[in-house]
């Protein structure tokens, strides 16, 4: 397993340049309490982080809010926090949401100097905004294809070729039909990193979400290509008809031929999945004619107090958070991609016995940022997108999804 390619190489993204005196900036911990909000299922190491700041500014002290559980519910729990004078100075946030914070919520431009030097660069693409640097990627994900290879071997499929392209997704799932009838062949979510998959499927067939002024722009040829899969599948009775996390169990539980998936859930699948069944794991495929375009999915770290020693004291937070130590352990957990270099080097082994988590760590196509529709509204929009995938996964023409979708994305951003 070649774990010094792709991802894992990559450093041609060049950071935003640092301030020129944040770094020399002396603070005071004393009588500091630095406010941190997170969905509680992201954050275990979220402690270790705290105590390597402590150490370091002994009497600074931390509150840690992480009674949330998505990255929605963490927005809002930071809005009513916000409304009510409370807002913390840290939060974890999912990367299609940095814009929002920017726009709304006071992020504060972010020096990138702070970070550690083995950091990998590439990775900053999903926090900058016009240009400068806002958020700090912690854990990132990519999309991905999972199968189950007693199914292809008993559809008289190769078990270590996945389909590279959704016609040959759809080929395959026809062949299980017609020789596996117990099996399902397919799972493609529409609960579940919707709209994050949906931006995947658009930018590899050559489109966009939205255009340089911020409007949607995935009512397209390649927004056709991204939504046949879901209208195809389920239409002909190729697909499982269940929402979120459930699809998942049904993989774990060997009869569901293949799934859309995504790095962050490895660590539950592998868990869940245990020596039942042979499986495999490569990126998602591609709508025909595209290529690989994936957008850094995950989460990332933005500041929202404008106090400047706050502000230090959060940026060493961010900075232990992604210290080598600190991501390899949870990355080894999860299957979210490791952020640092040095990271990866103390997982080689690991990932030499696992090479299912390797899978996204070795992907070597264009690494984008996360949409963001800007605007006091634009997190609506991914609900949207959900709404559009369950239309179509349940008969609605695509084009008649992508036309409606369009016009209510207008409308909640104004427009």
């Amino acid at each position: 397993i070649s774990v010094a390619v792709g991802l894992a190489a990559g450093g041609a993204t060049e950071a935003p340049a640092a301030s020129p005196t944040a770094t020399e900036m002396v603070c005071s911990p004393e009588g500091v309490e630095l406010r941190i909000t997170f969905p509680g299922r992201l954050g275990p190491g979220v402690p270790a982080a705290v105590e390597i700041v402590k150490e370091k500014y002994p009497g600074l002290e931390f509150a840690l809010s992480d009674a949330s559980s998505t990255y929605t519910d963490t927005l809002q729990q930071v809005v009513a926090d916000a409304a009510a004078g409370l807002k913390p100075d840290v939060v974890m946030v999912g990367t299609a949401q940095v814009g929002f914070y920017v726009d709304n919520l006071g992020a504060q431009v972010i020096d990138p100097s702070y970070l550690p030097e083995t950091y990998n660069q590439r990775f900053l693409v999903a926090g900058i905004v016009d240009g400068q640097l806002y958020a700090v990627p912690t854990q990132v994900s990519i999309p991905l294809i999972i199968w189950n290879k007693d199914i292809f071997t008993a559809a008289g499929l190769d078990p270590d070729t996945p389909p590279a392209t959704f016609a040959e997704m759809e080929a395959f799932a026809r062949q299980i039909k017609e020789n596996v009838p117990d099996a399902t062949p397919t799972f493609l979510a529409t609960s579940i990193v919707y709209d994050w998959i949906f931006q995947n499927l658009v930018q590899s067939a050559g489109g966009q979400i939205a255009d340089e002024n911020g409007n949607p722009a995935f009512n397209s040829k390649a927004g056709l290509l991204a939504l046949e899969p879901y209208y195809i599948l389920n239409r002909d009775g190729l697909g499982l008809g269940i929402a979120g996390l459930d699809g998942f169990g049904a993989f774990t539980e060997g009869v569901v031929g293949m799934a859309l998936s995504s790095s962050s859930l490895m660590g539950r699948l592998t868990k869940g999945i245990g020596d039942a069944f042979e499986w495999g794991v490569a990126p998602m495929p591609v709508p025909e004619g595209g290529e690989r375009r994936f957008a850094a999915g995950g989460n990332a770290w933005v500041i929202l107090t404008d106090d400047p020693c706050r502000a230090q004291f959060a940026s060493e937070f961010i900075a232990a958070s992604v210290a080598p130590e600190t991501q390899a352990a949870f990355s080894q957990v999860t299957g979210y991609i490791p952020v640092d270099n040095a990271a990866l080097e103390m997982l080689a082994d690991f990932y030499a016995e696992n090479p299912n988590f390797a899978v996204s760590v070795n992907y070597d196509g264009e690494l984008t940022s996360a949409v963001t529709f800007r605007g006091e509204r634009a997190f609506e929009a991914s609900e949207v997108f959900r709404t559009m995938l369950e239309s179509v996964a349940t008969g609605t023409q695509p084009s008649v999804a992508l036309a409606e979708a369009e016009q209510e994305i207008l409308s909640i951003l104004g427009r």
